[in-house]
Order: structure tokens, then sequence, then C-alpha cells
């Protein structure tokens, strides 16, 4: 009997990390393309397939970062967030965090890990 239920946790746990490995796979790829920002007209984050985000204002190349999308579980293990961490490809020192709470259907919203007056940022895919 005790076999059977380490048999179970074990395959339990393989389950979850599945879902979990699953998920963040998909946001790194659903992450990827030209995101247009909602409360600004001029402004479009290009994440890309080589890990780097070029960020454009009023058509010009303002910065570029190397983008990263972390998963961390909450402490009882019930709920599952993602981050984007953002490092300024020429500055090392820049680094900006913010936690993904959607991303998908063509809609993403960040929120950002810093000053808490700034307000939830959204984008659309083009």
């Amino acid at each position: 009997m005790k076999k059977l239920k380490i048999i179970i946790v074990v395959f339990i746990s393989f389950l979850l990390y599945g879902f979990v490995t699953q998920q963040l796979n998909q946001d790194k790829e659903l992450i990827i393309g030209t995101w247009l920002s909602d409360g600004s007209g001029n402004s479009k984050w290009i994440f890309t397939q080589d890990k780097k985000l070029k960020r454009i204002n009023s058509d010009q190349l303002y910065k570029t970062y190397h983008y990263s999308i972390i998963e961390e579980k909450s402490i009882n293990g019930k709920f599952t967030f993602s981050y984007l961490k953002l490092i300024n490809i020429n500055n090392n020192n820049e680094v900006i965090e913010y936690e993904i709470n959607a991303l998908g259907n063509g809609k993403m919203a960040l929120d950002y890990l810093g000053d808490t007056a700034t307000k939830l940022l959204y984008f659309t895919k083009e």
C-alpha cells in the first residue's frame, strides 16, 4: 500500500511538472511577435526568437533588451506566476521586471514590478 501511494505521488508530481513546463513554453512562444501598446499608439514592443526585445517609440528604436520569462510557484504551491525580465543590452545594470498578468488571444497585460504608481500596460498583437 505504501509503494502505491509513493507511485501515485510521483505520477502526480510528473503531471504537475509537465503542466508548468508546458505553460512556460507556451508563454515563451506566445510572446514572440510585435505588440502594440494600447495606451500609446506610438509604442510597440518586438519580441524575437533570439530572446531580444526591441522597444520602438514613434518609429524609432528606443532600447533593446535581452528578455527571459521566469515562472515561480506560490508558497503553498497552488499558483504559478509568470514574470518577464528585461536586461538592457547596452547597460546590464538596467534590469526591468514585469508580472505577466495575461498573455494569449492576441492580448498581453504586464504589471511593472517597481513603482507602485505605474498601472498595468496593455498590448495587442499586430
